[in-house]
């Protein structure tokens, strides 16, 4: 994580943002950390993911049947 002071950012805001894609920023004052700058894009990956994670697990419902048990499945795998 890259750290920066607020006077930095704030006297090339563009290139710090630029960096986001790559990396978070800590901001710091007087050497001590005030904020972290991070991308949204990752947080937005995410919530794609998960979305396609329950939808997989979703087109799983109905495949069994609701009478089989854990051993039957184990069964049928292993033949």
């Amino acid at each position: 994580m890259l750290q920066i002071s607020i006077s930095e950012l704030a006297s090339d805001t563009n290139r710090y943002i630029a960096m986001l894609v790559h990396q978070d920023i800590l901001i710091t004052r007087n050497e001590e950390p005030v904020a972290r700058l991070t991308s949204v894009k990752d947080d937005m990956l995410s919530a794609e993911k998960k979305a396609e994670k329950i939808k997989a697990a979703k087109a799983l419902f109905g495949i069994l049947p609701p009478d089989i048990n854990l051993d039957q499945v184990r069964e049928e795998r292993l033949l």
